[in-house]
């Protein structure tokens, strides 16, 4: 991954942040260049994770609509198709399900009551269906990782990327206002690095 945040603390002085960031900026990175993104405020997910948590609550209600609906969760899925390496939900199996619902619990706990898991999540957890490590998740993984061949599968008809770039472009905003970052190209770039993906507000702007 190129993308370090150095993150400053309550008592945090400019110099300790100075020194981390060239501690990080010398840091060796194996494909492309380095980015280093200076985090004003330590505050939950602080830049890229922040940014991109309020996808997890879309998420929730894709998963619940489905469940709902009775819509397989590979045609969610197929919905996103093969934007990477892995799928949205081959990529929560092999993450954690379980890892998830604590994510979504403290961002609940920390942020607001929407981040919470929805019911599919929350399922799951407790059925033991957490992905990879226990071999059930949204796939079966006890013959090795699946790859679903989503040109086969129809799809649900649920997502609307523009949902996921509204939602992240208000966390950006919400970021900015709370002086997590110092501006708007910060919390792109960061994006770009961490998550090999542009920004909102660069969307935004040619949008």
């Amino acid at each position: 991954m190129r993308l370090i945040e150095v993150i400053a603390g309550e008592k945090s002085s400019e110099e300790a942040m100075e020194i981390g960031m060239k501690v990080s900026e010398s840091l060796p990175c194996l494909r492309g260049d380095r980015f280093v993104a200076k985090v004003l405020k330590d505050r939950p997910g602080f830049i890229v994770n922040r940014l991109n948590a309020p996808g997890g609550i879309y998420m929730n209600y894709l998963l619940d609509t489905c469940l709902e609906k009775g819509i397989p969760f590979e045609s969610l899925d197929a919905d996103f198709g093969s934007r990477g390496p892995m799928s949205p939900l081959v990529l929560s199996d092999y993450t954690g399900i379980d890892t998830g619902y604590h994510v979504r619990n403290y961002y609940a706990d920390t942020l607001h009551e929407d981040f919470r898991p929805g019911k599919v999540v929350i399922k799951m957890f407790k059925e033991g269906k957490h992905g990879r490590k226990s071999g059930q998740g949204f796939y079966d993984w006890t013959k090795g990782r699946p790859q679903p061949d989503f040109s086969k599968i129809e799809k649900a008809g649920l997502v609307n990327p523009g949902v996921f770039l509204a939602i992240s472009l208000n966390e950006g905003c919400r970021i900015l206002e709370e002086g997590i970052a110092s501006g708007w190209k910060i919390i792109d770039d960061a994006n770009m690095a961490g998550m090999n993906a542009p920004g909102p507000f660069e969307y935004g702007i040619k949008n």
